[in-house]
């Protein structure tokens, strides 16, 4: 079983290198950063630089979800789309390691361009408060703007990876979900977003400091939104990715994919 998520796991990753899919994600990762160097040089904003404004609505509402709906809904949907799921099965080796193994070369990609999209979109707005004690980033916001954005990240592809294993077309319900629940849902006040991911998001990302919450603060509801602690939004988070793995794996290893024309 090891042995054969690791070669499909490196033969998804070099096809992903490869595709025009990839391209699309590069693009959709760039535009927080664009934002952000456009923000630098040309706006003439006075303050706090709005890093983690941007970071929270731009990369961890919009970026995260929509390239976790691009890498994980082609998991097992673009073998099926391919036709080519089939050959899969007729190896000896069990059908989940064809979504875990997929999954993870997908994970590879995500991370890296969500990691590269914080950081540099942090470093270009972060520059203009260096030496400036008043309007620095909170302490250690840098380094938990990306567990927030990676977290997000593999329990969305998880959740976009099953997705394609149970229907046909998971780009469409991936679509509806992450637009009409995530940020119409996650952003409505009231206790309706303790049912989207971006409200466990938010509460383990201002557990992180006092600094970070009162940042937050100023941009949503929060001191109208009793947050779950650090440590009980990550659990949740866990939960539903392992979740997620047992729906995505199960559905695989037992639903028949009828091929058409």
């Amino acid at each position: 079983m090891l042995r054969a998520t690791i070669i499909l796991f490196t033969f998804h990753l070099w096809r992903l290198c490869l595709s025009h899919r990839l391209l699309v994600c590069l693009g959709v990762s760039a535009l927080p950063v664009a934002a952000a160097y456009f923000i630098k040089t040309i706006s003439s904003y006075t303050g706090p630089p709005p890093a983690v404004e941007l970071a929270w609505f731009l990369i961890v509402q919009f970026v995260v979800p929509v390239l976790a709906l691009i890498l994980g809904s082609a998991v097992v949907a673009e073998e099926v789309e391919d036709r080519t799921i089939t050959y899969l099965f007729t190896r000896p080796i069990p059908r989940m390691t064809i979504l875990l193994g997929r999954w993870l070369a997908s994970l590879v990609i995500l991370c890296s361009l969500l990691l590269a999209c914080v950081l540099l979109t942090v470093q270009f707005l972060g520059e203009s408060a260096a030496g400036d004690h008043e309007h620095a980033l909170p302490a250690g916001s840098v380094a938990a703007l990306c567990q927030v954005a990676v977290a997000g990240g593999i329990v969305y592809s998880a959740l976009f990876a099953a997705c394609g294993a149970l229907v046909r077309r998971p780009i469409i319900l991936g679509l509806g979900y992450t637009f009409a629940v995530e940020a119409f849902l996650g952003n409505l006040p009231g206790k309706n977003q303790a049912l989207t991911i971006q409200y466990y998001l938010r509460s383990y990302l201002c557990g992180q400091s006092d600094a970070i919450l009162a940042r937050m603060q100023q941009l949503t509801d929060g001191p109208n939104v009793a947050m779950a602690t650090a440590n009980d939004a990550l659990a949740t988070l866990v939960y539903v990715l392992v979740t997620a793995l047992v729906v995505g794996c199960w559905t695989i290893s037992r639903r028949q994919y009828v091929l058409t024309s």
